[in-house]
């Protein structure tokens, strides 16, 4: 067989393999009840089992590791923001390096959030756990605007839909995910949870690029234990994925352009290289003869 015929039959297997899983971060809000101090952890997650890989404490300016409330990537620019625990004293919004977890401030919200989400032109938004009621976060200050409160009770995790609907799972107990209206803030509709005895507390939520919902939830009986599950959008359908590490209390997906897709072009490239070398080889030793 021809070398461009092996490289056309690796290309066709690399083609049909499914897609890699793509990125999910996850961050921690660990409180200490001996001393009352908060720190938090940032995490890579693999989507499809849940598996975590440690990057590091979310330290702002090289002081302590801070807890995180709430996570999300700027669809166009990829950056990782972060809205630190709500019962600290003073809820900031701040950027997290990917790679090292190292964070900056960016400003204080004003308001204590449960959970943040951006929707697809840049707007970050923020569930109000003391209002209930969605507001949006201003990048360069960290302000949040408020929108008219809710009858939503509870203080749950909040994403931003395909559609652009706010989709908020406050109180599980339900088996309703509501869906807020982001430009007047009105309560517009729900999702039905088929199983929601699966649910005990929801603590954030996320869309993945297969638009599947993504969500932490806390383990029954285990007060920091905690679960990533999926909720089907259209059937309401939940199902466990694996577990995650105690305490993990946001998550997001990031789907940036900046991030590779996959590495099936770089599997096809590696291949590229061996034929060649081999390919160089046997004509080396051709010409020797």
């Amino acid at each position: 067989m021809s070398l461009l015929r092996i490289l056309a039959v690796l290309a066709a297997a690399l083609v049909a393999l499914p897609a890699p899983a793509r990125y999910l971060y996850a961050a921690t809000a660990h409180l200490d009840p001996k001393n009352g101090e908060s720190a938090g952890q940032l995490y890579v997650i693999n989507p499809e089992t849940g598996r975590a890989k440690l990057i590091g404490p979310i330290r702002i300016d090289g002081g302590m590791a801070v807890a995180i409330d709430g996570l999300a990537v700027h669809p166009k620019t990829g950056v990782l923001y972060g809205i630190t625990w709500r019962s600290s004293p003073e809820p900031s919004l701040i950027v997290i390096d990917r790679h090292s977890a190292v964070a900056k401030r960016i400003g204080p919200l004003g308001v204590r959030g449960t959970d943040i989400h951006f929707d697809a032109s840049g707007s970050l938004y923020i569930w109000d756990a003391e209002d209930h009621r969605l507001g949006t976060v201003n990048l360069d200050s960290g302000a949040v605007t408020l929108l008219p409160p809710t009858q939503i009770s509870g203080a749950g995790g909040l994403a931003i839909s395909p559609q652009g609907l706010a989709i908020v799972a406050g109180s599980t107990q339900r088996g309703v995910i509501d869906e807020v209206n982001v430009e007047t803030g009105d309560l517009v509709g729900g999702l039905s949870v088929i199983n929601n005895s699966v649910l005990n507390a929801v603590y954030a939520l996320t869309y993945m690029p297969t638009r599947s919902l993504l969500a932490v939830n806390q383990v029954k009986g285990r007060e920091r234990g905690r679960e990533l599950v999926s909720i089907d959008p259209e059937s309401g359908n939940v199902t466990r994925i694996g577990p995650l590490p105690d305490e993990v209390d946001a998550i997001a997906s990031d789907d940036s352009p900046g991030r590779p897709s996959g590495s099936k072009a770089g599997l096809l490239g590696y291949f590229v290289v061996i034929l060649s070398g081999l390919a160089l080889a046997d004509t080396i030793r051709w010409r020797r003869k």
